[in-house]
């Protein structure tokens, strides 16, 4: 009877032991993506049993050209943090807005468009320690980078930027261009670094036969001769006058004007 007891004593160490080895731990935090094995399965050495995907971030791989990259900050070391990143999910009922940074540059080009490679890495991404909505697996988002701040530059639509990167001025009612320096070129819009002043009045019209010196009047403005209207106010033209100002040195902004022949 005592041999009995002693093997089944022994075969339950056994089992014990058994189930200790059954338990596998992850070394960070984790979801299950796809099992491998079924529950009671022997398995060999070296199978695969799961894939894991890790929870506390998510990488997103972004391609930009490579002229965009001087207005990025690149991490420095290990631990160091670039630009900060705005992710954005367009679930079709609505948008997951999500923050990141920079966390890497890869050392190759996309090899289809050409083009750079940057990392952002994303913390949380699950929303697993605070509210609002998930970012998941395989989604396609929207990646905008807030670049390097730009000093005595100015905004202006691209519609009044013209070939050679001129531009077009209304001074004294009359035509004149202007070479400028252009320091960046956005969608709608390009940053001026050289060539405009305070006060400069940019025109934003378009003119068929535009010639250097011709004459010009404000849109809404009386012709030469006539008296202005009544409701003009000084500095503004009537409807369609001297348009807001555009983006210039805060001091005294350069403002938009419409013109007409």
């Amino acid at each position: 009877a005592q041999a009995q007891v002693d093997a089944a004593q022994a075969a339950l160490r056994q089992a014990q032991v058994g189930v200790s080895r059954a338990k596998i731990t992850a070394p960070f935090n984790a979801i299950v993506l796809q099992e491998s094995v079924d529950l009671g399965q022997v398995v060999a050495p070296g199978a695969q049993l799961a894939r894991l995907v890790g929870t506390d971030a998510f990488w997103v791989q972004v391609s930009i050209p490579l002229a965009d990259l001087k207005w990025l900050s690149l991490p420095q070391g290990p631990e160091g943090r670039g630009s900060p990143a705005t992710v954005t999910l367009d679930t079709g009922d609505g948008l997951v807005v999500r923050e990141g940074h920079l966390v890497r540059l890869l050392g190759d080009l996309d090899p289809v468009g050409r083009l750079a490679r940057v990392v952002v890495q994303i913390d949380d991404p699950l929303a697993l320690k605070g509210g609002g909505a998930p970012l998941l697996l395989g989604a396609f988002v929207e990646v905008s980078f807030q670049g390097k701040a730009l000093d005595d530059v100015v905004e202006v639509p691209r519609l009044a930027l013209h070939e050679g990167d001129q531009v077009w001025l209304f001074q004294d009612g009359r035509l004149v261009t202007r070479q400028v320096e252009v320091s960046r070129r956005l969608r709608d819009s390009v940053l001026v670094r050289k060539g405009l002043s305070a006060g400069d009045q940019l025109i934003v019209s378009r003119l068929a036969s535009p010639i250097p010196g011709m004459p010009l009047r404000l849109k809404g403005a009386a012709p030469a001769g006539e008296a202005p209207p009544t409701s003009a106010a000084p500095g503004r033209g009537g409807k369609g006058g001297p348009a807001k100002g555009a983006a210039a040195p805060a001091s005294q902004p350069a403002s938009r004007a419409e013109v007409a022949r």
